[in-house]
């Protein structure tokens, strides 16, 4: 074989092997728009769609759960929220936010609060009764818009008289005291002073102990990524160092690697689907991460009053009910899914209770709804934590019990006696 019959054979092989190198990842890329979940590897799909949080939405009544009418309406509601309940987006200080979205069953706002029954305008008008609503994913809601704890609490408080009432659901998955504080702080430095402020707290900051946000191991990877390539970049610049990282990364995209992926985890998928749902055993809580988590909570309450106070603002911070604390646990039917890390309130309350009914300042505050489930002979949770559509209501009814309570004794929040123009929006 002379010098040119091998140049030919060389170049005939690369690109008949580039060829099947493309064609063979055309293939994998198809393969994967075919696969159920688009070939998402087990850990993707165990971190977005745990089987746990799989309980009541998989039963054929799962519609009576979330105050729908049929099976088919579930399903639409499940095929509406599942690519965007989680969607977030960045936002200063507090680290994110939900992102905007339209839809039948869940709408949230671009100024950052998700929606109730009979939104009313924003910002807010003085002429209305306005509440901002505070908390986690329970806040959030896990349901349509009209289902949450503060929608149903507009719906009960705009029946009684005075100003027409208008709720703002600020809650956000995983956000606890710490986010909520600064949330808080960020929308009075824009001018927007609420009437009332609404703290719905307990889980998240007990299940946090170490007082990290759900998002924080995702910029820390994120800035040591970030500050990996810019030494590669200066080392490349001064020593011409190849730059592996680019290559690994395309590399590991291609469809073809990905379907190899997929393919050695299925392979390797050796468990029971019983077995996949079991978590790690909790290790309860020692007194040092008791008395940080509740620590934290009384700062953060604490400097939460200060600035409403300031600002002409009443905070109520409601220690919320949770499966693990005055509840029986045999009534929960997502129990074989596991409790999870929602056992760490049993250690967290009782001294959490016991520092806020110490403390003179933040008490008056307080409204415990804590063991509001004791004497319960019903299923209140869709999954580990999140409140049925009915027991949403429920607490949204203790809160605007308390709301009467406290301004028949005169030391809570008090519509006006008298009506004001300009808040039909959320007043039908």
């Amino acid at each position: 074989m002379d010098i040119d019959q091998a140049y030919t054979f060389a170049a005939r092989a690369l690109l008949g092997a580039g060829l099947g190198f493309a064609g063979l990842n055309l293939a994998a890329w198809l393969a994967l728009r075919l696969l159920p979940g688009r070939g998402m590897l087990r850990k993707d799909k165990d971190r977005w769609m745990p089987r746990r949080l799989l309980s009541l939405y998989e039963r054929e009544d799962n519609h009576k759960w979330f105050d729908l009418d049929t099976p088919e309406e579930f399903r639409a509601y499940w095929k509406e929220t599942v690519p965007t309940a989680i969607d977030i987006d960045y936002e200063p200080l507090s680290e994110f936010r939900h992102r905007p979205m339209q839809g039948r069953f869940w709408n949230v706002s671009p100024h950052g609060f998700r929606e109730v029954a009979n939104q009313g305008p924003w910002p807010p008008s003085g002429a209305n009764y306005n509440i901002f609503f505070f908390g986690g994913s329970t806040a959030y809601h896990v349901g349509p818009d009209w289902t949450s704890i503060p929608s149903r609490l507009q719906t009960h408080l705009r029946r009684r008289r005075g100003k027409p009432v208008c709720v703002y659901n600020f809650g956000r998955c995983a956000y606890f005291s710490s986010q909520e504080k600064v949330l808080f702080l960020q929308l009075l430095v824009e001018g927007h002073r609420p009437d009332v402020a609404v703290f719905l707290d307990g889980l998240n900051d007990s299940v946090r102990a170490d007082g990290a946000t759900a998002t924080s191991t995702m910029y820390r990877e994120l800035l040591r990524e970030r500050s990996s390539q810019e030494r590669e970049l200066a080392e490349f610049q001064i020593r011409a160092r190849v730059r592996w990282i680019r290559l690994r990364l395309f590399l590991s995209s291609l469809p073809l690697v990905r379907l190899t992926c997929y393919a050695a985890e299925v392979l390797a998928a050796r468990r029971t689907e019983d077995e996949r749902r079991v978590r790690p055993p909790y290790e309860p809580y020692s007194a040092d991460q008791i008395r940080e988590v509740v620590d934290r909570m009384l700062a953060n309450y604490g400097q939460i009053l200060a600035a409403a106070v300031h600002s002409g603002v009443e905070p109520l911070f409601v220690v919320q009910p949770v499966p693990s604390y005055k509840y029986d646990i045999s009534l929960h039917k997502a129990t074989a899914y596991g409790q999870g890390l929602n056992e760490a309130v049993r250690d967290v309350y009782p001294a959490l209770l016991d520092a806020l009914d110490r403390s003179e300042t933040i008490r008056e505050h307080v409204i415990d709804l804590s063991a509001m489930q004791e004497n319960s002979t019903k299923n209140h949770y869709l999954d580990e934590v999140h409140y049925t559509a009915e027991f949403a209501d429920e607490v949204a009814s203790r809160l605007a019990d308390e709301f009467a309570a406290r301004s028949d004794a005169g030391q809570g929040p008090r519509p006006d006696e008298t009506n004001h123009d300009g808040g039909a929006a959320c007043w039908r």
